[in-house]
């Protein structure tokens, strides 16, 4: 089974060298996300005036939405405050205030009140729009610790590949962090990748992907031979190292998980990544799923970055646990 594997990595990890939006873009999804939170407390604030009935239920909703965001909020004003000086800060809260006052609806009916309570009462849910709702749960501190704790929390999206081309006729879903950037891959045979942090390198430090491939096979692959699982596992990459391979199912398929090191370079620019891929067999398919953490940093030494992949580890197995073939579904009840 060798040849099945040996072009997919060419274009696999090349991608985790393409640019990455960085700080403009950045800068201003955290600028909107705060102008959204105050906006919506100066909006509470005016109705709690107009309405004093409405009090103790706006004083609740309030309650609930800071107890979910505001250390996302409060993460966010101390990236303000360390990357700018204490004038662009203070000028910055104010051109957003100003903006807010400016735009405040202060005639609005008690009808209206009652709607827009409803409306935070949904944003305390995570019904906020993007890149709102991204930006909040990248800067929450407890997803920032451990990241499994965001899927917990049921802040997932759902990925279908159905019409996309690439999956080769395989329609199946994976659950993703709302917080990862879910994008078309250039290269061929990606699915879909899924970038941390909604695609933003924070401290141009470290960068964690999902990437999610279907390949053609020569022949249906029902049961692996222990030669085959041999041959998986030693298809890795030039300059890396593999560091566990097992025999798994998946979907109550055959599959292969393997764990790896890498070395990549891309003219001038290095990255060093720990892997673990998931390899799924269904019919004449195979489905790829892998979990990388890389940094192009060469001060950080391969025991940060261990720590590094061994705290995203849990996502990437949520990830690849979540794998549900639609097809094989419809085939059960056409049975």
């Amino acid at each position: 089974m060798k040849l099945f594997f040996k072009i997919l990595y060419i274009f696999l990890f090349l991608s985790s060298l393409e640019a990455i939006e960085v700080n403009k873009n950045l800068m201003l999804d955290m600028n909107r996300t705060y102008g959204y939170y105050l906006g919506q407390n100066y909006a509470l604030e005016n109705i709690e005036k107009k309405y004093p009935s409405l009090k103790n239920e706006i004083f609740l909703i309030k309650n609930d939405f800071d107890l979910k965001y505001l250390k996302s909020i409060k993460d966010i004003e101390q990236f303000f405050t360390k990357n700018m000086s204490k004038k662009q800060w203070s000028d910055l809260q104010k051109m957003v205030k100003d903006g807010i006052k400016k735009q405040l609806n202060t005639n609005i009916s008690y009808e209206e009140s009652l709607e827009a309570i409803q409306v935070v009462k949904a944003r305390i849910k995570g019904d906020i729009e993007s890149p709102v709702i991204e930006t909040l749960l990248m800067f929450n501190p407890n997803y920032q610790k451990n990241p499994i704790e965001e899927l917990n929390d049921k802040f997932i999206q759902t990925y279908n590949s159905k019409d996309n081309p690439k999956a080769k006729g395989v329609d199946f879903s994976v659950k993703v962090p709302k917080s990862w950037k879910s994008q078309e891959a250039n290269r061929p045979n990606i699915v879909r990748k899924f970038t941390s942090n909604n695609g933003y390198i924070i401290e141009d430090t470290f960068i964690e992907n999902i990437m999610i491939l279907v390949y053609d096979l020569p022949i249906e692959v029902k049961k692996l031979t222990s030669q085959d699982v041999t041959d998986v596992c030693n298809d890795i990459p030039e300059n890396s190292v593999l560091r566990d391979c097992k025999e798994a199912i998946l979907e109550n398929l055959p599959a292969v998980v393997k764990r790896f090191k890498l070395n990549m370079k891309r003219l001038e620019n290095s990255m060093n990544m720990e892997v673990v891929q998931y390899d799924v067999f269904y019919k004449n398919k195979m489905i790829i799923i892998q979990g990388q953490v890389g940094t192009m940093n060469e001060k950080i030494s391969e025991k940060t970055l261990l720590e590094r992949f061994e705290k995203f580890k849990p996502v990437f197995n949520y990830v690849a646990n979540s794998l549900m073939i639609s097809n094989l579904y419809k085939q059960r009840r056409i049975k």
